[in-house]
């Protein structure tokens, strides 16, 4: 746990993908990290989004 609201949860390569169907980098040609975003309801999620970045509507995500 890095603070009350921010954990850090490492996942072995079978952990990781049951998040993704892709392929998993290789660590020795490039990074790769998983991010997870947490709040009470979709509205949510898209209003941190949006306030946080300006022209997140403008580059045509939905």
């Amino acid at each position: 746990m890095v603070s009350d609201s921010i954990k850090a949860i490492p996942l072995t390569h079978t952990k990781f993908a049951d998040f993704t169907k892709k392929a998993t980098a290789d660590a020795h040609k490039t990074i790769k990290v998983l991010t997870c975003l947490s709040f009470d309801n979709k509205a949510r999620v898209t209003w941190e989004i949006i306030s946080t970045n300006p022209d997140f509507e403008k580059k045509g995500a939905k």
